[in-house]
């Protein structure tokens, strides 16, 4: 522990895509910066996801950063990477641009308070460390607050292992000839179902809602076709940022409800043959705002999956008759042989409404239906997603409210999903009511980033202190934001996207849905500060 304060023109949280890329171009741009993370190294979410079969679902090489010293030098495997080589990613990148002398690790910010007599933000730290930065740029990611379930039990008595995927151990867990739970069939949820299935000894999958899973079109990337691919790369990275989704992927203009159900049939082929997340984001344009042009999708899907899964009870838990929320308003996963694992004899799955979990002993889990063996439990419940990494924080900005506070009473308003009225130059990157949740996470991530670095480099031109969203404007989008989500289906699947799956959370859509280069577009006004109220220019003498 330090008694001084450590002083710096900008101070980053967070350690992943969003960090790394602001502390870097800060560095270049003259800035005195220091990143902070909780964990013990570069990665973010990468670096705590390491469950069993855990992979990214966005393919390379977009789901990178355009740096050329790090990008000219890398080579992926595979097209969607698993943990391994995401956390070798990381690490090249601290090798290429030496992150690591401006990074403190194992350092969890408790506080970050704005003080306005000097209009500086003081940070505080739980190892007794303190900071203080004119800019304060929170990069948390989407997932840095985990959900626990408290079931019965679970937490004092059962004497099996416990593990929650996205706090995984670093030491191998052996789950071999093991009777294991898995709470959840989210991502996390179902990446490790898929992985450990032919290893356990019975697997009991307890699943609140299906997922509705994607074909991943996994490859190995030789580095002859790598070297090739490498060619377009300038022209890729172009069409991310300007693209809908933050992918090469096009969206679509047609409307579902223009076309007969012959025609749907084929448009639905073409789509889903490309694979990946076509038959998401490449889909009809009124599949998150028309129910007939949903269901149609739905079943299409429903049928590719009762195609896969021999136990037609089974398959009707997977992929109901009727759908249990619209088609695409819970985030997709992908997967490669996740189906196929429920036509394994030794894995059970049990609809978490119909058979509820009524307690764990020291060595079972206690259904309706009697009591299982276990020895392992896997949680994969998800998080307190956007908003969560931020409000576990005590951030104070003017007259010390906290964001929490705001947040809780007003709903998660910002202006442009970066900044929030009464915070001032506090940048948060990857946080609520941008495109996040909706775009490839590097390509959403940089878009703010780089508005931030014109927005310090235009204030320190023009000689401004601070500035801060003007109320009315940031009221204005967040409307616009909450508008787009009640209007459309998403308002209908109680998940993460609307903050559904936290007990007390208001429920509204959380992200942007005009996608990327919409954004972008708004972004443009940020950089001359329309919309913001500026705040004490500083004097020359």
């Amino acid at each position: 522990m330090s008694e001084s304060i450590a002083e710096y023109d900008a101070i980053v949280i967070g350690a992943g895509f969003g960090g790394c890329y602001l502390v870097h171009h800060l560095r270049k741009m003259g800035y005195k910066v220091h990143g902070y993370d909780a964990g013990s190294e570069f990665g973010g979410t990468w670096h705590h996801n390491q469950y069993p079969g855990a992979r990214v679902d966005s393919h390379a090489p977009f789901y990178e950063l355009t740096i050329p010293e790090v990008y000219e030098s890398w080579n992926w495997s595979r097209n969607y990477p698993n943990w391994q080589e995401l956390q070798s990613y990381f690490r090249h990148m601290d090798s290429k641009l030496n992150l690591r002398k401006d990074y403190t690790f194992n350092t969890w910010l408790t506080d970050a308070i704005f003080n306005e007599k000097t209009n500086r933000w003081d940070l505080k730290f739980k190892n007794g460390d303190r900071a203080t930065c004119r800019f304060f740029i929170p990069s948390l990611g989407l997932s840095a607050a985990p959900m626990t379930p408290n079931y019965k039990g679970l937490n004092d008595k059962f004497k099996g292992e416990v593990y929650h995927t996205s706090r995984w151990p670093k030491k191998t867990v052996n789950m071999e000839d093991k009777n294991v739970v898995v709470i959840g069939t989210g991502a996390s949820g179902l990446q490790c179902i898929q992985e450990i299935s032919p290893v356990v000894k019975n697997l009991y999958v307890f699943q609140r809602s299906p997922c509705f899973a994607l074909p991943m079109p996994q490859e190995d990337l030789s580095d002859y076709s790598y070297a090739n691919r490498r060619k377009n790369y300038e022209g890729w990275y172009k069409n991310r940022a300007q693209g809908f989704s933050g992918f090469n992927i096009p969206k679509s203009s047609r409307k579902g409800t223009d076309d007969t159900p012959e025609q749907k049939k084929q448009f639905f082929d073409e789509v889903w043959a490309k694979k990946g997340f076509y038959f998401w984001v490449a889909n009809y344009s009124d599949l998150f705002f028309n129910k007939e042009t949903n269901d149609a999708a739905y079943a299409y899907w429903r049928a590719s999956i009762h195609k896969r899964v021999h136990d037609k009870e089974k398959a009707e838990k997977l992929a109901p008759k009727v759908a249990p929320y619209p088609f695409g308003c819970k985030r997709p996963s992908l997967e490669t042989h996740y189906y196929e694992q429920y036509n394994r004899p030794n894995v059970h799955l049990f609809d978490i409404k119909e058979e509820p979990i009524i307690e764990f002993t020291e060595d079972s889990v206690i259904t309706k239906s009697g009591a299982k063996k276990v020895d392992m439990v896997i949680t994969a419940t998800g998080f307190d997603a956007l908003t969560g990494p931020y409000t576990r924080i005590n951030i104070q900005g003017r007259n010390g409210r906290t964001l929490k506070d705001k947040w809780f009473e007003e709903g998660a308003t910002t202006y442009l999903g970066i900044t929030t009225y009464g915070f001032p130059n506090m940048f948060f990157i990857g946080g609520p009511q941008s495109p996040i949740i909706f775009t490839n996470n590097p390509s959403c991530l940089q878009a703010q980033a780089d508005v931030v670095f014109d927005v310090m480099k235009n204030m320190d031109a023009q000689g401004i202190d601070t500035i801060e969203p003007i109320l009315d404007n940031e009221t204005a989008y967040a409307k616009q934001v909450r508008d787009v989500g009640d209007n459309s289906l998403f308002m209908q699947a109680k998940g993460w996207y609307i903050g559904a799956n936290v007990p007390g959370k208001r429920e509204e859509l959380l992200s942007w849905l005009g996608g990327l280069e919409a954004y972008n577009e708004l972004l443009e006004d940020m950089k001359q500060f329309n919309g913001f109220k500026v705040n004490k220019a500083i004097c020359a003498n």
